[in-house]
């Protein structure tokens, strides 16, 4: 591996913060889990359709939208996991969510999987972070975003929904 690899690693703030990484081997039994949150929405967007020129396109929904949100840890290589519904997603539901997780697995080790999402990492985690340092690890995943100015200090084109990927 040469320099110009080292380059692409995008240092995590939150891990540099709680005094990681360091090596931990956990003395319990590990699993791997994945976490996200993803939006329910009883009028979800549509996003690009085909439809007959000059004809209105319609979606059938039940009038005033409701919305949730589904945070879930689904364990690797089982799909077994923890999916929980919340009328909120910040990082009070990750915390809860998190604690519920380690409340179902109480004898085991848990690597969770997250992206960057601002939820996922704010200072607010970091206290249970630390309280359960014996317990759980987490692991940096795909991120959710591109750092604020690319990876290498330039900015970032990204897709607005309107726009083509100018990169590819």
């Amino acid at each position: 591996m040469t320099s110009n690899h080292v380059e692409l690693i995008v240092p995590d703030k939150q891990l540099f913060r709680l005094g990681f990484p360091r090596i931990v081997i956990p003395k319990l039994r590990g699993r791997l889990f994945f976490f996200d949150e993803a939006n329910v929405s009883w009028c979800p967007q549509t996003g690009r359709v085909y439809r007959v020129s000059g004809e209105q396109y319609k979606v059938d929904t039940p009038g005033r939208n409701k919305r949730k949100y589904i945070l879930g840890s689904l364990e690797y290589p089982t799909g077994n996991g923890l999916y929980e519904i919340y009328d909120r997603k910040t990082n009070v539901q990750v915390r809860s969510h998190w604690q519920n997780l380690l409340d179902e697995y109480p004898d085991d080790f848990l690597f969770v999987v997250r992206d960057n999402a601002s939820s996922h990492v704010t200072p607010d985690l970091d206290e249970f972070l630390i309280e359960n340092h014996r317990r759980v690890a987490q692991v940096i995943g795909p991120c959710a975003r591109p750092p604020r100015g690319g990876l290498h200090g330039q900015e970032s084109e990204h897709t607005d929904g309107n726009q083509q990927d100018r990169n590819h």
